[in-house]
């Protein structure tokens, strides 16, 4: 992981005014100041037991467990996970837990391990969510050096700028290192899938996002490439709106990436790149 340092250095790229929803840029809502640090949501828990547990589980003469008892133990969390996501609201944090058990014990299960690395990616948008409101609002003190219009709106003098951004600030810091975090663990877990099922081609769509995340645009842009590609080979019309809005998105990384080559980091306006609804269908 990155030092905080090197993090907040680079956090105005991370910030790329990009818009990935319907092609739409849309200016984050500017939070109150008692509400900065993101926290994943609340998830309900439901009431589920299981009928097999691992150290239950029988064992032949070289030690090894009986198959059909650990495809049984697996199913029953499996079926509990399915539970969980069909539930209203999605008992996510729940289905998180029983897939990371069931990957400590049986890891070579493709279909848990893409629904843990999607959970974990939707982890890590809300953390980015939050972060993208808080540089937006420290930027925009530091810009207008003005209150909210809720606020009052008056003026502000440079101290009083400062004082504020500084309330800001541990916050912000907070909600970068969770993200990087929950980047990190997602990234990890599509690896290993891709190890699985290379032939899975949708798993790049969440690593150019997660090393945008986590501020490597250039191999963000590998992946965003790899994904303009297989919509090419799937026939996807250049002029539908996901084709046109990718050309898009990418033109604008590579624009600043190249920038950022020759002139270093500058401060752009934060924008949320896509949707971060929290729900894994």
């Amino acid at each position: 992981m990155r030092s905080m340092a090197s993090v907040r250095a680079a956090w105005p790229a991370l910030a790329l005014a990009l818009a990935l929803a319907a092609g739409a840029c849309s200016t984050p809502e500017p939070r109150p100041r008692d509400d900065l640090r993101a926290e994943l949501p609340e998830t309900p828990r439901l009431d589920v037991s299981f009928s097999l547990q691992w150290d239950s589980i029988s064992r032949n003469d070289k030690g090894e467990r009986d198959a059909e008892q650990v495809a049984r133990w697996v199913t029953e969390r499996r079926n509990a996970v399915e539970r969980c996501l069909r539930h209203e609201p999605q008992a996510l944090l729940q289905a998180q837990e029983i897939l990371e058990e069931i990957l400590s014990k049986v890891s070579d299960v493709s279909r848990d391990r893409l629904l843990l690395a999607q959970l974990y990616f939707a982890n890590a948008t809300v953390y980015y969510r939050s972060a993208d409101v808080q540089f937006f609002e420290i930027t925009r003190l530091r810009t207008e050096k003005r209150l909210l219009p809720d606020e009052g709106g008056r003026a502000l003098d440079d101290d009083e700028v400062e004082r504020l951004v500084a309330e800001h600030q541990p916050s912000f810091e907070a909600n970068l290192l969770r993200l990087n975090e929950w980047a990190n663990r997602a990234l990890a877990q599509f690896t290993m899938y891709q190890r699985m099922r290379p032939d899975d081609k949708s798993v790049y769509d969440y690593l150019w996002k997660l090393y945008f995340f986590l501020q490597n645009y250039e191999e963000s842009l590998r992946w965003l490439d790899q994904v303009l590609r297989e919509l090419d080979l799937r026939g996807v019309p250049q002029d539908e709106p996901i084709p046109q809005d990718y050309r898009r998105y990418r033109a604008r990384i590579a624009e600043f990436v190249a920038d950022q080559r020759i002139h270093g980091l500058k401060p752009i306006r934060p924008l949320l790149p896509f949707k971060s609804e929290r729900r894994i269908e």
